[in-house]
């Protein structure tokens, strides 16, 4: 199977997580992260908040920081009560 290319922005969050977990690419653009867990929903995607290793934590803007068109990382590791997640373009820029 070929991978699909990347269609994100170079440098955005949403990047990030397209080359790092290609899967998120299945039903195309997802628009900006702040609409990626509806977007995928809508699809008929699986959403949950409970965070999972090679997830994507959808942020909404303002949580923990993020812009005003939210954020998106990649669950790298879940412990009791917290998930560290792999990330680009958060407060430290692209």
């Amino acid at each position: 199977m070929t991978a699909l290319p990347n269609i994100y922005p170079p440098g955005q969050c949403t990047w990030w997580c397209a080359d790092q977990e290609p899967w998120v690419l299945r039903y195309g653009n997802l628009g900006n992260a702040m609409a990626w867990a509806q977007s995928w929903a809508s699809h008929g995607g699986r959403i949950s908040g409970t965070p999972a290793v090679h997830a994507v934590a959808c942020l909404q803007p303002g949580v923990d920081g993020s812009f005003a068109v939210g954020h998106v990382g990649v669950v790298t590791a879940v412990g009791a009560g917290s998930f560290t997640m792999s990330e680009m373009d958060a407060l430290a820029g692209p």
